[in-house]
């Protein structure tokens, strides 16, 4: 299971552990449906089975996380990359005092196949422990991209062509780069990042494009104008529910995210906002005006699927 940019996958797979049966990895699956065989996945009476998590994720993903363990009673295992452990040490020290295992994923999410090939520093630079980083032991590896995968998915990034989230009628072709300039939709301040196109959509050109994996969110600006909703391609974005299908494609490949709720930020402060500038891989931050509520709508949405075109 990829940590942590799947909270409600996580939370599901905690809610069956709840019930008796937790899974290693993405990969368990009971032989039988009866409710003993779900409750014990198969396995003898007194034999559990590890609830693992991997990668990386937000403060508040974490958490709910940590919060539905505690509830239960449960211990699991969490493999975070090394790149993300450094930047949150005060997360992996709640993990760890929460009695839960810290193990390693390497340093970048690195291939390690490909290294050990091509790369002997690097591919030992990935997987031998950091100065301050608990997560790096590798007595404790969990492989990136799945273990023995021969052929893991990479995809590159390349120019976001188009967006679409079918539940509220949202299909916006892509202006292509924006950066923050002078604009009379700025609400006051001296610059904003607004799209050059009414009726496209635009990305931030100094933050991520979609890829997998990605270390950096993306970020797509959009328009809104109930006074002329033909032009105005983010006019529906409040309406978007969390779990709502969004899908990115660019060049190269189909992204599909899921939603979490809008959350309004205020113009006036809505440039030191975390949830938009923070940095947080394989997520993409939407962002329109919202005149009805004098603020911004901002929607987050999480990777769960990608495939090359």
């Amino acid at each position: 299971m990829r940590l942590f940019h799947g909270l409600a996958a996580c939370l599901a797979t905690v809610a069956i552990a709840v019930s008796g049966c937790a899974v290693v990895g993405s990969q368990a699956t009971p032989v039988n449906n009866d409710l003993e065989s779900i409750r014990h996945c198969n396995r003898p009476v007194g034999k559990g089975v590890l609830l693992t998590f991997d990668d990386h994720g937000s403060a508040r993903q974490i958490q709910a996380i940590l919060d539905k363990l505690r509830e239960h009673q449960m211990r699991a295992a969490f493999f975070p990359t090394g790149k993300w452990a450094e930047q949150h040490l005060d997360l992996i020290g709640q993990i760890k005092a929460a009695g839960h295992i810290v193990g390693n994923h390497t340093y970048s999410h690195a291939n390690l196949a490909e290294l050990s090939a091509h790369d002997e520093a690097a591919f030992y630079g990935e997987i031998y422990p950091l100065r301050g980083v608990p997560n790096t032991n590798p007595m404790l590896l969990r492989l990136p991209f799945g273990e023995g995968e021969n052929d893991p998915l990479v995809i590159e990034p390349t120019a976001i062509v188009n967006i679409r989230i079918p539940s509220v009628n949202i299909d916006a072709g892509m202006s292509g780069e924006t950066w923050p300039r002078e604009s009379p939709r700025c609400h006051g301040a001296p610059t904003c990042i607004d799209p050059p196109e009414l009726k496209m959509a635009a990305w931030y050109g100094a933050y991520a494009l979609p890829s997998y994996s990605s270390e950096d969110s993306v970020l797509i600006f959009g328009h809104s104008n109930w006074k002329n909703p033909d032009q105005q391609v983010f006019n529906n974005l409040p309406a978007v529910k969390a779990g709502d299908a969004v899908i990115v494609t660019t060049e190269n490949a189909e992204f599909m995210y899921r939603a979490n709720d809008p959350v309004l930020e205020n113009y006036e402060t809505i440039h030191l906002s975390e949830l938009v500038y923070g940095h947080v891989p394989n997520r993409i931050v939407l962002v329109t005006c919202n005149d009805k509520e004098q603020a911004a709508t901002v929607v987050t949405a999480d990777l769960v699927e990608a495939k090359p075109l």
